[in-house]
């Protein structure tokens, strides 16, 4: 309401809280200008007592005592935590170049232990008289050329061992699977079990990748297990 000396705001039965939040508001209250009933205003302290702002103000260093309190360790708290931050970020600085040594040294044992599990680069799975190709081309080409270790069947097994645990191992150790797909592959029993091996392994994130190249094959001809490998 709108008079000539000012303007009268009514409160009563608006009832706040009385703490720290609503602190200027008690201020306001006490020493504002606005027409109004300090007496009828009412706020509720923390622990549910119901006094009139008149009273707050006139007891706001026991009541609000702790507002000051909240202030200072809000500000040592943000003053702390900058602190420990800056001289984190020093103490990384200043040993930055050991920590590189560290992580460089991680990542190195990590990789030798992983070269440690693989014996082989390629373990190749074929059948019938490509072998003959696999010597004279294939063999030059990745080990003479690219520095690769392969491993063949007829020229790396040892002979009186079971030739499925050889399989089985060999594939194992090995990096890379090559499926060297010919007329003669779908009817071996090894070529077939070096499959469903290399299937195993690559579930189990041994084996890293599955090549596959087909020779003198049809489409048609291609056993179906490579279609979920």
């Amino acid at each position: 309401m709108q008079e000539r000396q000012g303007m009268s705001l009514f409160l009563d039965g608006n009832a706040f809280m009385c703490n720290c939040d609503n602190l200027d508001l008690i201020r306001w209250i006490k020493t504002t200008k606005v027409d109004l009933d300090s007496q009828s205003n009412k706020c509720q302290l923390s622990n549910g007592t119901v006094i009139d702002t008149l009273t707050a103000y006139n007891s706001l260093s026991n009541l609000f005592a702790d507002c000051k309190s909240t202030v200072w360790l809000t500000f040592a708290s943000t003053l702390l935590s900058t602190f420990f931050i800056i001289s984190l970020l020093l103490v990384l600085y200043s040993k930055r170049w050991k920590i590189a040594f560290y992580l460089s040294g991680v990542v190195q044992r990590f990789i030798e232990k992983s070269s440690e599990r693989y014996k082989y680069d390629v373990y190749m799975s074929y059948a019938g008289d490509i072998v003959i190709w696999i010597k004279y081309v294939l063999i030059p080409r990745l080990e003479a050329e690219w520095g690769l270790t392969m491993c063949i069947r007829d020229r790396d097994f040892l002979g009186g061992e079971s030739l499925l645990d050889t399989e089985a191992e060999c594939i194992e150790k090995s990096r890379y699977i090559i499926f060297l797909i010919t007329p003669e592959f779908k009817s071996s029993k090894d070529c077939l079990f070096e499959l469903d091996r290399a299937k195993y392994e690559r579930v189990t994130r041994n084996l890293d990748k599955i090549i596959v190249i087909t020779k003198d094959i049809r489409i048609t001809d291609i056993p179906l297990e490579f279609s979920y490998i």
